[in-house]
């Protein structure tokens, strides 16, 4: 018997781990005065804490049914935090650049995600669901109450 492979899955999904010393940084800096230094700090560790998150879901949707909810993770507005990285990226402060480069690879991995996701769902299903889904206006059907043969 020929399996298809059609469907198979070949979605990736990239992460950033933050070491210990860029998490101690960014939580000094949500503190800041400064509004960017601020928002550099608090995108960091709630990205952060999503990655993980997202991570986890994942782990549990491959040993269960397949299925997660990654809007939170993908529709996550990273925009005024790279605009803020941008300015920050020149700083004479080596703290701020690091937590700039950070925030800037946290956006760049999101977007690579889901361009990932969307790809694999235009492969499998076709560019209608995949433009549907990028625009948030998919939902899945219900499963059946009767198995389905194969």
């Amino acid at each position: 018997m020929e399996e298809n492979n059609e469907s198979a899955c070949k979605m990736s999904f990239e992460f950033v781990t933050m070491s210990s010393h860029t998490l101690e940084i960014a939580r000094r800096l949500r503190n800041s005065t400064d509004a960017d230094s601020r928002l550099l700090g608090e995108t960091v560790i709630d990205v952060s804490e999503l990655s993980g998150e997202t991570q986890r879901l994942l782990a549990q949707a491959a040993k269960k049914d397949g299925t997660c909810d990654l809007t939170p993770y993908f529709d996550r507005d990273m925009s005024r935090a790279v605009e803020a990285a941008n300015r920050l990226i020149q700083s004479n402060d080596s703290d701020l650049r690091d937590v700039s480069r950070c925030v800037l690879d946290q956006a760049k991995a999101i977007a690579a995600s889901r361009t990932s996701f969307l790809d694999d769902v235009r492969r499998v299903s076709g560019d209608e669901v995949a433009d549907k889904v990028g625009r948030g206006e998919w939902k899945p059907e219900p499963p059946s109450s009767s198995p389905t043969e194969r």
